[in-house]
């Protein structure tokens, strides 16, 4: 990637700065240069002196489903009784929900804390010890590494942000690596094609170490040909034929939990499945919600595949076929059609705005896609408040669908009025039904 150049002077960090000064801070790491590499993010693992952040790691990549598996592998090692860390992206309202132990999310002051002194030593492209002002994700990957360092963890889980052999998340030198469905995004860093996309995912296991696939995810073939070309211990996942994604990425970190957790891990997988049900929340996918008088379907799916996915989830869910209203975005450079196409049938009337402010598809150009595909009833609003608000005071009477972008997702959790604390991880029952 192309350097991108600061447009404004940012200011250095204070020692005493606040929680939000240093959220505020981070978010602006991106203004400076960005390079696709890890000897940036090698040289600050040196500085620090950082060890293994637990006594056993596990890496997930993927295109679809990286969320999905690794907040059941959380679960899992939570309810077998082990310490467990958690990192994951994006968050959906607060930062902190991007790192967990045993489900709770880091408190407002230790991210401070954390957080703030990496961004005092790496975060100035003119002071930097790493050599370069290091990125958002990569100070966040390292304040994950260094906190869950510092907790005594039995296990922690590190999902993949981009690809998989340059991704940040790659130096911490898994013990067990999963690879979920693969699927055609991010296709300019990534490569064209599943052999490409594969191999850059498969880079994050190790030459003789587990790493599980399961054979009916997409990328399936690819994946294990790339691991095996790695020379990692290859572990597959069979069946059942034709099952939901979802059901499959959940079976996939059931089977590997087993290596994941250790000599402490229990061994009755279909045991294990059932209760992941039962202690694994993981917010923001296939989520069914009361708020405000309605129900809302909450799934952050945000490519063609996952909308495949969605749309025979709703065909499950909706027997009666009278589909559903929808709040919907999209990411830019999504191919607007194909993206649109799974799931037209279920759409009644669609709310469209932007994915975030930031980032996001045109969203005149998504209603028009959406047009095309036969949706009669389109609005487009100003932003997701907006459009929450419209569907709140409908009278349709229709489940609500909230889907295209996680980004969207989370301004849904917002409006909501949900806390990092109400989205963790380990099921509670809290934010369920609130209205």
């Amino acid at each position: 990637m192309e350097p991108t150049a600061v447009s404004t002077p940012v200011p250095r960090l204070a020692p005493d700065a606040s929680y939000d000064a240093v959220v505020e801070r981070l978010f602006r790491q991106n203004e400076f240069a960005i390079k696709y590499d890890l000897e940036a993010m090698q040289r600050a693992i040196d500085v620090l002196g950082l060890e293994r952040p637990a006594r056993r790691v596990v890496i997930v990549a993927g295109t679809n489903g990286k969320g999905t598996a690794s907040a059941w592998l959380h679960g899992l090692a939570h309810d077998a009784g082990q310490r467990v860390g958690l990192f994951t992206s994006p968050h959906l309202v607060d930062v902190r929900e991007r790192m967990r132990v045993n489900g709770v999310p880091i408190a407002p002051q230790e991210f401070t804390a954390v957080v703030g002194a990496l961004i005092r030593t790496f975060g100035d492209p003119e002071t930097s010890h790493a050599g370069r002002a290091l990125t958002y994700f990569e100070l966040l990957t390292l304040a994950a590494w260094q906190w869950f360092g510092a907790r005594d963890l039995d296990v922690a889980v590190f999902e993949v942000g981009l690809g998989g052999r340059l991704d940040a998340t790659n130096l911490v030198d898994a013990d067990v690596a999963l690879i979920t469905a693969l699927g055609l995004d991010h296709t300019e860093y990534l490569g064209e094609t599943l052999d490409a996309i594969a191999g850059e995912k498969a880079a994050v296991s190790r030459p003789g170490r587990p790493a599980w696939v399961h054979r009916e995810l997409s990328g399936f073939d690819e994946a294990h040909a790339a691991l095996t070309a790695l020379g990692a211990d290859v572990r597959v996942v069979d069946g059942p034929p034709g099952d939901d994604p979802i059901s499959c990425t959940q079976a996939l970190a059931v089977a590997a939990h087993i290596d994941a957790l250790g000599d402490g891990a229990p061994t009755a997988p279909a045991y294990w499945h059932q209760r992941g049900a039962a202690v694994v929340r993981w917010p923001g996918r296939r989520d069914v919600r009361e708020a405000r008088g309605r129900t809302w379907c909450v799934d952050g799916a945000h490519n063609a595949d996952a909308m495949h996915a969605l749309s025979a989830w709703l065909d499950r869910r909706d027997g009666r076929g009278g589909g559903v209203d929808a709040v919907m975005a999209a990411s830019p450079g999504r191919p607007l059609d194909a993206f649109v196409a799974p799931i037209a049938r279920h759409l009644r009337r669609v709310h469209v705005c932007p994915a975030s402010a930031f980032r996001s598809a045109d969203p005149d150009a998504l209603a028009d896609a959406l047009r095309r595909a036969g949706v009669v009833d389109v609005v487009v609003h100003a932003d997701g408040a907006d459009a929450f608000d419209a569907c709140s005071l409908s009278e349709t009477g229709r489940a609500v669908l909230v889907t295209g972008s996680l980004y969207l997702v989370g301004q849904w959790f917002e409006w909501s009025g949900a806390t990092a604390e109400d989205l963790a991880v380990v099921q509670d029952g809290s934010f369920l039904n609130r209205s």
